[in-house]
């Protein structure tokens, strides 16, 4: 074995990071159900599967509320245990346009929040610095380790 071949230490490199990261690091895809809303009066809509859809982005419940607040949707949450959505909707277009809508939100929320922009990953976590008050909010990506900045403007909690 000629240990300066470049393959050889090509091989050993894959050989060292694939137990690492794994094989589900890989082939990781973001896969969020459409909203399924349904017409509750003649100004609220009801997004049924708002939990499976927080599950699935793996984010604070409070976060995409607020993101979604600054988006112009007034939302409240309903249901045993929050897992509906009540969402004032009082424009032409009943709930196909307010799916429309939802779902262009839940792409920018994804591209800006959830998924790294270095691996496309999608084991990320938010993370604020607490030893200041006025502190930047960074994405952690647990697959690759990029770091980026994200805005602060919205609750972090759940």
């Amino acid at each position: 074995v000629d240990f300066h071949e470049a393959e050889f230490f090509r091989e050993r490199f894959v050989d060292e990071l694939l137990p690492r990261i794994g094989q589900k690091a890989q082939t990781a895809k973001l896969v969020i159900p459409p909203p399924d809303l349904t017409m509750e009066g003649g100004a609220h809509c009801v997004w049924k599967n708002f939990r499976d859809a927080i599950s699935a982005l793996q984010c604070a419940t409070g976060h995409f509320l607020s993101f979604l607040d600054e988006g112009g949707l007034n939302c409240a949450r309903a249901g045993d245990d929050g897992n509906l959505l009540r969402v004032y909707w009082r424009r032409s277009g009943g709930p196909n346009k307010l799916q429309q809508k939802l779902c262009i939100m839940i792409r920018s929320y994804a591209r800006e929040f959830v998924v790294c922009q270095q691996c496309r990953g999608t084991s990320t976590q938010l993370v604020r610095d607490r030893a200041l008050h006025h502190t930047k909010v960074e994405l952690v990506c647990h697959t690759c380790s990029a770091r980026r900045f994200v805005s602060s403007r919205f609750k972090i909690g759940a």
